[in-house]
């Protein structure tokens, strides 16, 4: 049986790194919290927390950062021969430095999720689904919003990776409940599908 869990990072700048781990989350196919880890980013000095974005803070930071190795330690034991799925993952795995799982599925390069939340916008879409298919990438928050009627990414505080992780193994199921429909009925429905 294959193991999915998804996953997602949110990232400070420091004075040595651009994208430091600041919290790590990962949730199993049914959206169960496995992880939830503040980080004490890599890179020294913290210039930049990005709150609006990051939800992350010097405080939080102080409270609840652990060492990055305990967390990478952690995160290897979580998705060890797991399938991870995540939205712009190499992002969040360039963060950790490494991924110890069985393969990778970003949906943010889905044809058929961008072809479902273009199709679902805009139902008099004159373009072709190849198109579509070379349209920039969606982000997670307007795909949450069109394609599972849920709101993330709202207000000041910043993103959360719980959150964002659990929209995206949302996101997948629904590209899966689409490729068993169009496996069962065997429509002819274009797309790249990543690892299922």
């Amino acid at each position: 049986m294959v193991n999915y869990m998804a996953i997602d990072c949110e990232m400070v700048e420091t004075i040595g790194v651009r994208n430091s781990l600041a919290r790590v989350s990962i949730v199993d196919h049914q959206s169960n919290v496995l992880l939830d880890e503040f980080v004490i980013p890599p890179g020294g000095y913290v210039v930049d927390y990005r709150t609006r974005y990051s939800g992350i803070t010097k405080q939080i930071i102080d409270q609840k950062g652990q060492d990055m190795s305990v967390a990478l330690e952690r995160v290897k034991e979580v998705l060890k021969d797991a399938v991870v799925i995540g939205h712009t993952v190499n992002t969040d795995l360039d963060s950790l430095r490494e991924c110890p799982c069985r393969a990778i599925v970003d949906i943010s390069e889905n044809s058929m999720l961008k072809l479902l939340y273009w199709r679902t916008v805009n139902t008099e879409d004159p373009d072709t689904d190849e198109e579509i298919i070379r349209r920039p990438r969606v982000s997670l928050k307007k795909l949450s919003t069109t394609l599972l009627d849920r709101n993330i990414q709202q207000g000041k505080k910043g993103h959360s990776s719980v959150e964002d992780a659990q929209a995206t193994m949302d996101l997948f199921k629904v590209v899966s409940k689409l490729i068993r429909l169009k496996s069962s009925l065997k429509v002819n429905f274009r797309g790249q599908f990543g690892v299922f």
